[in-house]
């Protein structure tokens, strides 16, 4: 469970993984550690319509129940656009973290094209690979030593991403036009390993994504 929830910083600790999330200046952090060592740090972030990331204010809400975690970011402070983020623990065992985050996202203007961004702060190398029918796994090895970030996202989810600046250590979410008040949302898993992931292992997370279900939109 989320040990300590306010709302600049929540944390989750489980079989020596520690993972603590905040809002830090335009993005949402989340920080792994493993045994008290720091090995990685993923941010989302909001994108205007031209790309250009969006200064975020502190959470309007920010709960815990049970392994979910919810942040919610108002449309009056982020330019008439709502986020809404919620980070569930999947699995937490010696060698992997797995988190799913469901991101919603809607807008009160009649012509938007806002865009989320997943970056990895300590990228070294990207590769996307397209391994199973049912989704894809964008991996990156991070410069920590001993471990890998991964983001999987099932068929479902595809047709919302913008693979553009994969390699670069940067995956975008919508971008293309908002209709008003349709709340869009995609549900992809980040996976934290301390070895790169098999394809057998990615085939059966990428299975068990798809049986998840689906948001109530999309």
């Amino acid at each position: 469970m989320w040990d300590k929830v306010d709302e600049g910083y929540s944390l989750f600790c489980a079989n020596r993984w520690r993972m603590s999330v905040g809002v830090q200046g335009s993005a949402i952090q989340v920080v792994s550690s493993l045994s008290d060592r720091v090995l990685g740090k993923a941010t989302i972030g909001l994108l205007d319509d031209e790309g250009q990331p969006i200064s975020l204010p502190p959470c309007h809400e920010c709960y815990a129940r049970g392994d979910e975690l919810h942040l919610v970011m108002p449309e009056r402070t982020l330019r008439s656009a709502r986020l809404d983020i919620s980070l569930m623990i999947v699995e937490a065992l010696e060698d992997v973290m797995v988190i799913e985050a469901t991101i919603a996202l809607q807008t009160d203007r009649l012509d938007a094209r806002n865009s989320v961004q997943m970056m990895d702060e300590g990228l070294v190398a990207s590769r996307l690979e397209a391994e199973h029918a049912q989704g894809t796994v964008w991996s990156n090895e991070s410069c920590s030593d001993g471990l890998w970030l991964s983001v999987i996202c099932d068929s479902r989810d595809h047709h919302c991403i913008d693979w553009s600046q994969s390699e670069s250590g940067r995956l975008r979410f919508f971008g293309d036009f908002f209709e008003k008040g349709v709340i869009r949302k995609v549900q992809p898993w980040l996976v934290w390993t301390t070895q790169p992931l098999t394809k057998k292992r990615m085939a059966a997370w990428i299975d068990q994504l798809a049986m998840r279900p689906l948001p109530l939109s999309r």
